[in-house]
């Protein structure tokens, strides 16, 4: 039971502490409900439900993409008119430049959490979707979805996240493997963590 008195307690923790949990309960929700609902009451495993291992030339392309779309974004938000600096700083580095929160968040922001939304919206959402519309019709609705469900953001920012989970679904429908847009997206997020922290040290 949430109390008044917990609470306040929560609020005493550093900020930094409560983004990493949140990230940790999510991704434990996402890997969780996928395993339990999917995997294990279809008697399937992982590898049946995407994570085909990539070759070593899509890995290494995936990551490249990854991190290739965080200068494409910021072009994009520059000619749009969106500036999200010091909102993306507060979000991701709360108690500016720590060790401690560089590495848990790559390690969770930028690499476990990705994972988990691409299991989701891409092995669960996307491959619904492909089996009821065309291609066109799936990554559109898709990237709205994805774009949508980032509600911490500014509204025009929300068409550009959108915009990364089509290009993500679009991996994953060129290469069958969920590890691809995986690894595009933990490129993304883990480039633009590291850019964030850089520029605070």
């Amino acid at each position: 039971i949430v109390t008044p008195m917990l609470l306040e307690k929560a609020t005493d923790l550093p900020r930094l502490y409560i983004l990493l949990v949140a990230s940790v309960l999510q991704c434990a929700a996402m890997f969780g409900a996928v395993y339990w609902i999917i995997l294990k009451g279809g008697g399937i495993s992982w590898r049946q439900f995407g994570f085909l291992r990539p070759n070593v030339k899509q890995f290494g392309l995936a990551i490249i993409l990854g991190v290739m779309l965080v200068p494409v974004m910021e072009g994009i938000e520059r000619l749009a008119g969106i500036t999200l600096g010091d909102t993306i700083v507060g979000w991701l580095a709360p108690e500016g430049f720590t060790w401690s929160g560089l590495f848990f968040g790559v390690l969770l922001i930028g690499i476990a959490t990705p994972v988990a939304e691409e299991v989701l919206f891409r092995g669960v959402i996307y491959a619904w979707m492909r089996t009821r519309w065309r291609m066109t019709t799936a990554l559109l609705l898709n990237g709205a979805l994805f774009g949508v469900i980032h509600l911490q953001y500014p509204s025009p920012y929300l068409v550009l996240v959108g915009l990364l989970g089509i290009a993500f679904a679009f991996a994953y429908e060129k290469t069958g493997s969920l590890w691809v847009p995986s690894l595009m997206h933990a490129g993304h997020n883990s480039a633009v963590i590291i850019a964030v922290y850089w520029a605070l040290d």
